[in-house]
């Protein structure tokens, strides 16, 4: 089966779908040789590879897609833009000078970074510009 083109899957009356949201967020194809690395940098230096995909951005899985994509999204794009834009005309960004050498993916709603111990932590130094 592997290197096969499938067109369509047969679901019956009474069959449970799951979809793998964490597997498709942790694809190598699509984030590279360490997808379960916490590496904000991915974006910048143009490892994340755009193509085709099942929700409104390459990449993402946080809004599904087709007839039921969640209305909402532009709305939610619009106010991470307006946040973001802030943030970054105010305050300088860097990964802190002390991180710890592996981070490691914690299960919640959102992924949260954490370090061997689990105890959670952004490596984040964040300095107001002037």
């Amino acid at each position: 089966m592997a290197g096969e083109h499938i067109d369509h899957i047969p679901v019956r009356k009474g069959d449970v779908l799951l979809i793998g949201i964490a597997s498709y967020q942790r694809d190598k194809f699509r984030w590279g040789e360490n997808p379960d690395k916490f590496d904000p940098l991915r974006w910048v230096d143009g490892r994340v590879k755009q193509g085709e995909a099942i929700g409104p951005y390459a990449n993402l899985l946080s809004f599904f897609g087709g007839p039921r994509t969640c209305l909402g999204w532009r709305f939610a794009v619009m106010e991470m833009q307006t946040i973001f834009s802030e943030l970054l005309g105010n305050f300088s960004f860097a990964l802190a000078e002390d991180k710890p050498d592996n981070l490691f993916a914690q299960f919640a709603v959102t992924l949260q970074p954490s370090d061997a111990n689990g105890q959670k932590i952004v490596p984040l130094r964040v300095t107001r510009l002037l």
